[in-house]
């Protein structure tokens, strides 16, 4: 017995140790977390945006994109980015992007750069904690609207509309596509950008079944760059993909038909 107690004693004092210091770890990891290392601060509206050798005009209102270039939802609007540059010219524009962003010159390439100024940033000095941001930033750097995420058509509707841009709606209803027809001088296509055989099960009257996926290969051989064209997908989504791809061909009218599932559809067979 008594050879015992130093060996139980040892072990009492091992695990007492073990306790102590676990504990002490655990108050470094919540000094941390909250304390020394606190939760990165977010940028928000009526703060401040500072940016390394950009001084915002106190007579001018600035658009500032926050962009990654691997980022999907970023790569996804470039065409939306590339259109603002162009349009309301008394808006400054920037595009920023994080420190050592290897990818920026390859994410530029279908941007119009000219209309833009390109800068890098600390993004978590400037409280930026994901992409793509945008800022409408107004004297003295002031955030007065923000936009954060991908930017889909109604939403970038919106957005034109704060800068002041007269925008047209992409989207058409089901009850507006005889007129479109009727009143069109150009021909009207209707393209349905789902799989064969979700177009085969049931389609809209007169439709031409393009897969968005293969889209941006057929559109040029199959569709004429003079209609005017209407798309619908399974999801908003595919008929925003559809629409991007179709304007970037160089086609200049494309619209959404976004009561796809409301409509009056035909079988394929019901059609020969």
């Amino acid at each position: 017995m008594n050879d015992r107690q130093p060996v139980r004693a040892w072990v009492e004092r091992f695990v007492n140790v073990s306790i102590a210091v676990s504990f002490l770890i655990l108050v470094g990891i919540f000094l941390k977390i909250y304390v020394i290392y606190p939760e990165p601060k977010r940028l928000e509206l009526g703060e401040k945006v500072s940016l390394a050798n950009v001084a915002f005009q106190k007579d001018q209102k600035s658009l500032v994109i926050f962009v990654h270039s691997k980022c999907g939802f970023c790569r996804e609007n470039r065409d939306f980015y590339n259109e603002i540059g162009g349009l309301a010219p008394e808006i400054k524009k920037f595009i920023v992007f994080p420190e050592k962003d290897l990818g920026r010159d390859e994410f530029l390439e279908p941007i119009d750069i000219k209309n833009f100024g390109v800068v890098e940033a600390n993004y978590a000095s400037a409280g930026i904690r994901a992409t793509p941001t945008i800022a409408l930033v107004g004297p003295e750097g002031l955030v007065e609207h923000m936009w954060r995420g991908l930017l889909l058509p109604r939403a970038i509707n919106g957005f034109k509309e704060t800068l002041g841009i007269s925008v047209k709606d992409v989207y058409l209803s089901k009850k507006d596509l005889p007129r479109l027809v009727s009143e069109s001088s150009s021909r009207v296509t209707v393209v349905d950008v789902r799989d064969r055989e979700f177009f085969a099960q049931r389609h809209y009257d007169g439709a031409q079944n393009i897969p968005v996926d293969e889209l941006d290969l057929r559109s040029i051989n199959e569709i004429s760059l003079d209609d005017r064209v209407v798309v619908y997908g399974a999801a908003d989504d595919d008929a925003q993909l559809a629409r991007s791809v179709l304007l970037r061909n160089g086609f200049r009218e494309v619209l959404i038909m976004h009561d796809f599932f409301d409509v009056v559809l035909v079988t394929s067979d019901e059609e020969l």
